[in-house]
């Protein structure tokens, strides 16, 4: 049986430091959180207060994804290299080419 992929319904783009820090926290219903950072590095990032467990996609300058983070539960930690990170709620079988990363 193929894989069926997922439309996602709302995708937030986190680009402020603000708003990175918030991404998924305190959400009542799972959303795509789309995080750019300001230049291409280490990133770390947890899941404190976050109700769901979460898929992390990373992505580097060229919006290529260089490694996947699956079932990141809530109060966790996780890391990798990148300059742009997609949150999912997990078990989403996404195509990142429906997020639109210009």
């Amino acid at each position: 049986m193929p894989r069926q992929t997922t439309s996602i319904p709302q995708v937030i783009i986190c680009d402020t430091l603000l708003s990175r820090i918030r991404g998924q926290m305190f959400r009542k219903k799972p959303v795509t959180c789309v995080l750019s950072f300001p230049k291409e590095g280490h990133i770390s990032l947890h899941t404190w207060f976050c109700r769901y467990a979460l898929d992390m996609y990373f992505l580097d300058a060229k919006k290529k994804v260089v490694s996947i983070q699956k079932k990141v539960r809530p109060w966790r930690f996780c890391s990798g290299h990148g300059k742009y990170v997609v949150e999912v709620p997990a078990g989403k079988n996404v195509t990142l080419s429906t997020l639109q990363l210009d």
